[in-house]
């Protein structure tokens, strides 16, 4: 067992630092993997390919991939996971420096592959928060991690671009394998208590004992349903929304540029929201800040979007819609790591990502067939009325999250419900379970403002 890291170490931003640069590498690899294969193919329809086989794998496999990192203990699943990604990077590198032609005969397995080591190392960061902060309230010190992780993509799509094309493409792909080498590194210096949980040995039944784990308890079962049907929302409102500031864009700035506009609103949206969580994030009420959030995400981010032809306005609700996620995501974080068993939160938060996104993919696609039966009403009419359809869903959830008995029980002050005690540990009927959910948050963002927590 290794020794436990206490509060005011550095050891945590070491490694939350590394992990930092990572995202920063990471992003600009898919930016420079996207400018690729649409120059070698062309073709929307292969990146939509490469966007289903990186979110199939993310989401449906998630609770697989955190089975395995408990069976092996988190840190060496950390250190597992940022190997395989340096090594797919590798890879990528190699064939995109062998010339046009190669790279779509790997792209789609090797970014198989990066998903599921991406989703086991991101299960194994939520969960060394509570092993290696002692917070009574982790609201705060997930804001933290939140700046961190989202801060660097700001600069992601200029280094990727720039090393394209100064140097080539593949440069850019040797560049992330540099910095997951780099988390490999920093894990060997960090070291926190995660010893491995060996008791199922059978993969399959941890994924359903930790999604039965959820069931359980009801404030999370409803939390969880919650987050699906707002999952639901959001997905047929998704494409939709780049489509509209896509087709609306026409006729001002140009399309791409209007997309670029309220792609780098939304990343500021999540910077600006990360650092309010940050500084305040402990002082919002859990209530207000998980399910009225969701009000928020659908009036603001959707409604009030689609009800304009104005950039201005699809700039501003991406940076009050992404703001909201952050708001969201760190304490709706902090409540799944003050609640469930140590040794056990891989395959529960992996469980907990399939329940509250799993719905999101084909939600999507259902999105874009709505579009295409409202078509003779007109594109810009179709897309409006698809994407405020999605946005009054989601306030539609909202607000029954707010008035759910389950819910408000769940998200009550500590002094007042069921909260894990000060210091971090989870409530006791909760905790002692044997048999045991951003991007932190549950509706995860993405650079057109469609993210999803869950």
């Amino acid at each position: 067992m290794t020794s436990r890291v206490r509060p005011g170490d550095r050891a945590f931003l070491l490694l939350w630092g590394a992990q930092a640069v990572s995202s920063l590498g990471a992003s600009a690899a898919s930016f420079a993997l996207t400018l690729q294969v649409f120059a070698e193919t062309g073709s929307a329809l292969a990146l939509s390919a490469l966007t289903v086989v990186a979110t199939v794998a993310s989401i449906y496999c998630a609770p697989l991939t955190g089975w395995a990192a408990d069976r092996i203990g988190h840190r060496r699943a950390a250190l597992a996971s940022n190997g395989v990604l340096a090594v797919a990077s590798v890879a990528m590198a190699a064939v995109s420096a062998a010339g046009p032609g190669r790279l779509l005969a790997v792209v789609y397995p090797l970014t198989l592959l990066s998903a599921l080591a991406s989703s086991t190392l991101a299960l194994t960061l939520t969960a060394s928060v509570r092993r290696m902060r002692r917070e009574a309230d982790l609201t705060r010190i997930n804001g933290v991690t939140s700046l961190l992780q989202d801060g660097p993509t700001l600069l992601a799509p200029v280094l990727g671009a720039a090393l394209s094309a100064i140097v080539a493409p593949s440069a850019v792909f040797l560049v992330d394998a540099a910095t997951s080498l780099g988390c490999v590194a920093a894990l060997i210096v960090v070291r926190w208590d995660a010893p491995p949980d060996r008791r199922v040995a059978n993969p399959f039944r941890g994924a359903r004992d930790g999604i039965a784990w959820i069931l359980r308890h009801p404030g999370l079962r409803r939390l969880q349903l919650g987050f699906g049907a707002l999952n639901l929302a959001n997905g047929i409102a998704a494409s939709a929304t780049t489509a509209y500031v896509l087709l609306l864009g026409e006729r001002g700035i140009g399309s791409g540029a209007s997309l670029a506009a309220f792609s780098i609103a939304g990343s500021a949206g999540l910077l600006a929201g990360a650092a309010l969580v940050a500084a305040r994030g402990h002082r919002i009420p859990r209530l207000a800040a998980i399910a009225g959030a969701a009000v928020v995400l659908g009036l603001v981010g959707r409604v009030g979007l689609a009800s304009s032809a104005l950039l201005g306005v699809w700039i501003a609700a991406a940076v009050v819609r992404n703001v909201a996620l952050q708001v969201q995501g760190a304490p709706l974080t902090a409540v799944w790591q003050e609640r469930t068993p140590p040794a056990r939160q891989g395959a529960i938060l992996g469980a907990k990502k399939l329940l509250g996104q799993g719905l999101y993919p084909p939600a999507v696609l259902l999105g874009g067939a709505l579009t295409v039966a409202l078509h003779p009403l007109g594109q810009e009419a179709a897309l409006r009325i698809v994407v405020i359809a999605g946005g009054l869903g989601e306030a539609l959830v909202g607000i029954a999250m707010l008035r759910s008995r389950g819910i408000r029980a769940l998200l009550a002050p500590r002094g007042a419900g069921e909260g894990a005690r000060p210091g971090g540990s989870a409530a006791p009927d909760q905790s002692s379970d044997s048999t045991g959910s951003g991007s932190s948050s549950s509706v995860t963002p993405d650079s057109t403002s469609s993210g999803r927590n869950g």
